[in-house]
């Protein structure tokens, strides 16, 4: 059914089922998740859900990888559900009075000041706001997914070093914009990316020792950026398939650029990803953040009232049928969370 790293084998049928306690009032939700499991291929899945702010089932379907059953605990990488978690610190810092929406991001007054704008004028228009709604002038639609580019950088800086996202950034600061900052929304991990540069300028920490400082509050401490590399694969994490095409994609890590991979691991550099896509954790993890937004028991609260509301706002470009509102990766359409 699919590859896992350097072992083929088939995951039957009858693996897919619920490995947790169930009772007659679930088994129906849990039949229809093990039939689409089945249906698509998924090997494992898992799934937690909440009622009135609060958790009441955690399952898990199918397996986790070679002789392991994928459990309500197992932790995964969740892509871009990422994006949320970055607007949570960065409008945590706007609370706290570091920056504010308006705030702009390049330029001699920007946050990145250490950046130079050598492309774009419109780029010294970009804020904080731009970075959060999508709408930055970068559209991957029409230029590439520049997170995934490999740019110059100096000889001991590797796509997976720390500074060189900084280097990915300037390289695109030379280089011309796809639209007037404000004027549309297209969907963005370069804009999530620039977030995660500013947490880490503001609270001279790395952007994931700041954000797991935040997710404590709430009671979440198994929660990590994720590595390209299948040698740091920790215990406690699924591990990851690959039943599409290509089978295999070029290397990007130091010394193996030569090589071939499978997609999952080592063809793109997610240690460095933590800002767009980059986190790892559990069902429960991730209903917790987003239960925390409406919870007045924790100083999440106090983002939720203010900066939230402040970033669900319409863009005013009319179109011919209707003003479009934005997407933030924090929500929009009245509370409705997207990414």
């Amino acid at each position: 059914m699919a590859n896992c790293s350097d072992h083929n084998y088939t995951v039957l049928s009858a693996d897919i089922c619920s490995n947790e306690l169930s009772n007659l009032t679930t088994k129906r939700t849990d039949d229809i998740i093990c039939q689409f499991l089945t249906e698509q291929r998924i090997p494992g899945a898992t799934l937690a859900v909440a009622k009135h702010g609060r958790i009441v089932y955690e399952q898990g379907y199918g397996v986790a990888g070679p002789g392991r059953r994928m459990r309500a605990k197992t932790r995964l990488r969740i892509a871009s559900i990422s994006k949320p978690i970055t607007a949570l610190a960065v409008l945590r810092l706007c609370e706290e009075g570091y920056l504010s929406l308006n705030t702009p991001v390049f330029g001699p007054k920007g946050l990145l000041k250490k950046l130079k704008i050598r492309g774009d004028k419109r780029l010294l228009l970009v804020t904080v706001k731009h970075l959060l709604q999508h709408s930055a002038g970068w559209d991957r639609d029409l230029a590439g997914d520049a997170v995934f580019w490999k740019v110059p950088a100096p000889p001991t800086v590797s796509v997976t070093s720390p500074e060189y996202n900084a280097h990915l950034l300037q390289y695109v600061l030379n280089r011309k914009l796809q639209f007037t900052p404000g004027s549309k929304h297209a969907y963005s991990n370069l804009g999530y990316l620039a977030l995660g540069e500013i947490v880490e300028e503001i609270t001279g920490q790395t952007y994931e020792k700041y954000v797991q400082s935040l997710l404590s509050e709430i009671g979440i401490k198994g929660m990590y950026v994720g590595s390209e590399e299948r040698a740091a694969w920790q215990s406690d994490e699924a591990e990851y398939f690959n039943i599409g095409d290509p089978p295999t994609a070029p290397c990007i890590l130091p010394g193996q650029e030569k090589s071939q991979v499978l997609p999952q691991y080592g063809s793109f550099a997610m240690s460095n990803s933590g800002a767009s896509g980059g986190w790892v954790g559990s069902a429960r993890d991730v209903l917790s953040i987003f239960l925390s937004l409406g919870s007045s028991s924790n100083r999440s609260d106090s983002v939720e009232e203010h900066a939230y509301a402040k970033v669900r706002l319409t863009c005013g470009a009319d179109t011919s049928d209707r003003t479009v509102a934005f997407k933030c990766s924090f929500g929009c359409y009245g509370r409705d969370v997207v990414h």
